[in-house]
């Protein structure tokens, strides 16, 4: 049996994480980035839609 570690809501680490240095062109990581960072999020921003 595994033995995990402990989770605390009150840890205080963060990673540090450096998105242009990690991902690198061709995986599908890469390429999930480039979908959202490439989506227009104001969408739905301006209120209901009229029909």
């Amino acid at each position: 049996m595994p033995r995990f570690k402990p989770y605390s809501y009150e840890q205080t680490r963060f990673i540090p994480v450096d998105l242009k240095n990690q991902l690198q062109a061709g995986t599908f990581e890469f390429a999930v980035n480039e979908l959202i960072n490439g989506m227009d999020l104001s969408v739905g921003l301006h209120g209901p839609v009229s029909q």
